[in-house]
């Protein structure tokens, strides 16, 4: 069984510690093993592009470490319409109106 608090801990430690990282946001339904393909665990804003080899790798070692695939999105800080409405169709999504909280923020400080 995957402690989802120890992989929340990890990822949080592993995403502050890259100066790129704006900030980030998990999901409600963040690590749960039967997953529909295209669910998103995590959304990641960078403070700058080509952070493709940084989430590949961050996948890979967190399915090391857990045995499941953690799946994330990722944007840029300037991608503001789309980064608005990819999180107001997720809480849609989950069941809420687009205006809750479906989202855990954790702004990187």
């Amino acid at each position: 069984m995957l402690d989802k608090e120890a992989a929340k801990f990890w990822i949080e430690t592993n995403l502050r510690r890259r100066d790129t990282v704006d900030r980030f946001y998990f999901f409600g339904s963040f690590a749960t093993p039967s997953k529909k393909i295209g669910d998103v665990d995590i959304v990641v804003i960078f403070s700058t592009f080509d952070q493709y080899g940084f989430l590949v790798e961050t996948c890979r070692n967190f399915r090391d470490k857990f045995g499941i695939s953690l799946h994330i999105q990722s944007f840029h800080i300037d991608q503001i319409e789309e980064i608005e409405e990819f999180l107001k169709m997720a809480n849609i999504n989950r069941g809420n109106d687009g205006k809750g909280p479906a989202l855990f923020d954790n702004e990187v400080s």
